[in-house]
C-alpha cells in the first residue's frame, strides 16, 4: 500500500529500535522522524503534522503520562506504543491512556503495515 505522504514520529532513546523501525517504515514508504525524548517529540508535534506517533514503553517509566502529554499537544494524533513484552495488562493500560494500539518487538513488516492502515482509517475518520 502507498502511505505517502505519511509521516510518523518515533519517541525512543533506543538507537536499535530507531534503526529497525526506520528500515521497516522506509520499506513501506513512510517517513520516520526520530525523537530521543518526550520534550523533543512534543516540540516536533507543535511544528508539523504527523500521521502517527510510536512510543517505546520499555525506555519510558512514565509512559502513560507521555501518551497524555503527546495527545495534549495534538489530540488527533494516533499513538502506537511498543514493548519487548507482549503484556495484555500494559496493552489495556495503554488504551486507557489514549493509545490506539500496542505492538511488540521484534517488529515485523506485516504488523507495521496493519498499524499504518489502522492509523490511516483513524485519521480519515477525524
Amino acid at each position: 500500500m502507498d502511505y505517502t505522504p505519511c509521516v510518523a514520529l518515533l519517541c525512543s532513546p533506543c538507537s536499535e529500535d530507531r534503526a529497525a523501525l526506520a528500515a521497516l517504515f522506509h520499506s513501506l514508504g513512510v517517513t520516520l522522524v526520530p525523537a530521543h525524548n518526550v520534550a523533543t517529540a512534543s516540540d516536533l508535534l507543535r511544528r508539523r503534522h504527523f500521521s502517527l506517533a510510536l512510543l517505546d514503553l520499555d525506555c519510558d517509566p512514565a509512559w502513560t503520562e507521555t501518551i497524555e502529554r503527546l495527545l495534549a499537544v495534538d489530540p488527533q494524533l494516533t499513538v502506537i506504543v511498543y514493548s519487548r513484552l507482549p503484556d495484555e495488562h500494559r496493552w489495556i493500560d495503554a488504551l486507557e491512556a489514549g493509545a490506539a494500539d500496542f505492538i511488540s518487538k521484534p517488529f515485523s513488516k506485516p504488523e507495521l503495515d496493519w498499524v499504518l492502515e489502522t492509523a490511516r482509517h483513524l485519521e480519515a475518520a477525524i
